[in-house]
């Protein structure tokens, strides 16, 4: 009887062995199949554009910001392609940023009333990052 405990105690221990080799070999597929996906990514057609041509569709993309103080009801990638295209990659983030055009084009949709935080933020951000180019604004 004992020989059959320890027999069984060996092999709940090997069990227990092979479920935790098990969990790592599911989390290092995980990063395999991560990995993989980062370097696809790295062979997009987009990659191989110039910092130039990139800026011409960004000024083309983001000929017009909406700001408003309910943004709820839209989309933040829609109605602010300047602040969505700054949160691509870093790449992106960085010629966006060095590009004061992208950001000085502004429909402001707000009651006078009530203006939020948020749009204020959103707001103020747009305008520093608009640098010294002018300004376009439609209230």
């Amino acid at each position: 009887m004992r020989l059959c405990d320890r027999d069984v105690d060996d092999y709940e221990t090997k069990l227990a062995y092979l479920r935790s080799q098990i969990i790592y070999i599911e989390t290092q597929r995980a990063r395999v199949i991560d990995h993989k996906i980062e370097l696809v990514s790295l062979l997009s057609p987009i990659r191989k554009l110039p910092n130039e041509i990139l800026c011409i569709i960004f000024d083309f993309a983001c000929n017009q910001n909406l700001l408003c103080d309910s943004e709820d009801k839209y989309s933040a990638i829609r109605v602010l392609p300047a602040l969505a295209i700054s949160a691509v990659s870093f790449r992106w983030r960085h010629l966006a940023l060095s590009s004061s055009r992208l950001w000085s084009t502004l429909n402001l949709k707000f009651s006078v009333a009530a203006i939020a935080a948020e749009f204020m933020l959103k707001l103020k951000l747009y305008l520093e990052r608009s640098g010294n180019s002018p300004l376009f604004l439609d209230v």
